[in-house]
């Protein structure tokens, strides 16, 4: 359950990412180079309005920060 859910770890956990934001209570959440699917679960579990800033591509090597 979401209550349950270890907060410790949230490197590459978009359910733990999206549950730590919502503790703190943001207004707005950016997604900067999350996987598909990634992207797609944070955004249902998050409490505030998402947006992507960055798309991850495989084009790019997966690294969207360094063009």
């Amino acid at each position: 359950s979401k209550k349950d859910y270890h907060l410790d770890y949230v490197t590459c956990n978009p359910v733990a990412q999206a549950l730590l934001l919502n503790n703190v209570k943001t207004d707005l959440n950016l997604i900067i180079g999350l996987c598909i699917g990634h992207d797609i679960t944070f955004t249902h579990l998050s409490e505030a309005p998402v947006t992507t800033l960055i798309a991850k591509d495989r084009l790019i090597r997966h690294n969207p920060g360094n063009l």
